[in-house]
């Protein structure tokens, strides 16, 4: 008996012996070779899909500790290969320089406008044929002498090859006679002034919003459409505030109204009352109050007002978009602002392909949703962009930059862009209305009005 169970017992260890030495071999064929210059080899790490985050360039331990069932799969398994990087720029850089406000008045306006512009050209890698793009950023706090001073240290010491900006028309016509002696192409996506593209026109001066067109359309359709007779038009006290009243009344009276008044405000406001308080006044005469442009703080302060002392259940507001701006205006202006129309070129709300992929990429980027002063920074990028691509990056012909940009058409998400013969954006004219949709403020589509130009000729 005892010899018996002494044979099972050494065929026993015999075979957990072949089984030791079978594990022991497939460890050996899965793992790598000891690195001569490493005490122990490192056992390799399981694939991973390509664009994934390295656990030890994140600083954390791998998952795949070793001995884990991953870290001895099969001899055939490799890591996948890594998702190829953007191609680095090389060659000399394209300099832009960006004359966006980021205080004063226009704050809105120029946050905004940077955050547009970073969007457009964060989605092109920050350059164009192989060369990078550098923007130098300058803050002109919307004063006209900054604006100068400013456009000269960026074409004179930063060598810029374009300017983007700047947003107040009181700041461009400042900068436009400097602007067209260097032949430097300036791209603006605000100051609505009309001289810079009619009889102050530059063919180194581009406008890629139609701000001004808006008052045509907006007026034209508040007497045909709308049935106003009578208005009250109260406006900022600068350049474009006064272009942007008188767009509107002339299309207005054209359809058949009469502007009873124009009452001016300083631009940046801060007490709307004496205004609020003289409408009062003078609203028994009148079917409308119409507000072609009132910016900033005191849009919304003007909004709020007109509700709370009970002008808004007494005669309607109409307005023009930058005054019910979903992304800055809006919300301060609360529940005062919702029923009230308004004429804009572009909506949170519009049902395009183009327009959902632009709100969407800002919402990723920045984790909140776009105003109408976002657009306008990216629309200010992608028709730079538009026009040096078309140059091969050849930022610095300057002539044949310019050229390629009068050429510049794309769908935006605006819908279809170009210039007219004087480099000024033509553009749809969109009828908004502000609602509350489940607690949050929007603009709903109500009517547009496409194809106007800033010669526009109204229908009969």
């Amino acid at each position: 008996m005892a010899t018996t169970r002494n044979i099972v017992w050494s065929r026993v260890l015999v075979g957990l012996a072949a089984m030791m030495v079978a594990l022991w071999s497939v460890g050996c064929t899965s793992a790598p070779a000891a690195s001569p210059t490493s005490a122990s080899a490192k056992p390799t790490e399981p694939a991973k899909p390509a664009g994934a985050a390295s656990p030890a360039a994140a600083g954390a331990a791998s998952p795949a500790a070793a001995g884990s069932p991953s870290a001895v799969a099969s001899p055939a398994a490799k890591p996948a290969e890594p998702a190829p990087a953007a191609k680095a720029a090389t060659g000399p850089a394209i300099k832009i320089g960006v004359l966006h406000s980021v205080t004063g008045p226009f704050l809105f306006e120029g946050v905004g406008g940077n955050e547009g512009l970073k969007l457009y050209w964060d989605s092109e890698n920050n350059q164009v044929n192989g060369r990078p793009v550098q923007f130098v950023f300058e803050d002109t706090e919307g004063n006209p002498n900054n604006a100068l001073t400013k456009v000269r240290k960026l074409v004179e010491q930063d060598q810029v090859h374009l300017i983007v900006g700047p947003i107040g028309s009181n700041e461009a016509l400042a900068i436009r006679d400097y602007v067209h002696a260097n032949k430097v192409p300036m791209v603006l996506g605000y100051s609505i002034a009309k001289d810079l593209t009619q009889d102050k026109a530059s063919p180194y001066i581009f406008r890629t919003s139609g701000s001004l067109q808006i008052g045509a359309g907006g007026g034209w359709y508040a007497g045909t459409k709308l049935n106003y007779k009578r208005a009250l038009v109260v406006s900022a006290d600068y350049a474009a505030g006064r272009d942007a009243a008188e767009m509107f009344k002339t299309y207005f009276e054209g359809a058949g109204g009469k502007v009873l008044n124009e009452i001016y405000v300083p631009l940046g406001a801060t007490d709307v009352a004496p205004y609020i308080t003289q409408l009062r006044s003078e609203a028994s005469g009148a079917d409308v109050v119409v507000l072609p442009q009132i910016v900033g703080g005191t849009a919304s302060q003007f909004v709020k007002a007109y509700d709370q002392f009970g002008l808004k259940a007494l005669i309607p507001m109409y307005a023009s978009a930058v005054t019910l701006d979903e992304a800055s205006t809006l919300p301060p202006a609360g529940d005062s602002a919702v029923g009230l129309v308004n004429y804009g070129e572009w909506a949170l709300t519009l049902d395009t392909p183009e327009n959902k992929r632009f709100v969407e990429s800002f919402q990723a980027k920045y984790q909140k949703e776009p105003g109408q002063h976002h657009l306008f920074g990216y629309m200010e990028g992608r028709v730079i962009g538009e026009a040096l691509k078309a140059v091969g990056g050849n930022a610095d012909d300057k002539d044949k930059v310019a050229d390629a940009m009068r050429k510049v058409t794309f769908e935006s998400p605006k819908g279809p862009f170009k210039f007219d013969e004087k480099q000024q954006a033509v553009i749809t004219v969109f009828i908004r209305k502000v609602e509350n949709q489940a607690g949050t403020l929007r603009n709903a589509v109500l009517d547009q009005i496409p194809n106007v130009d800033q010669f526009w000729k109204a229908p009969s």
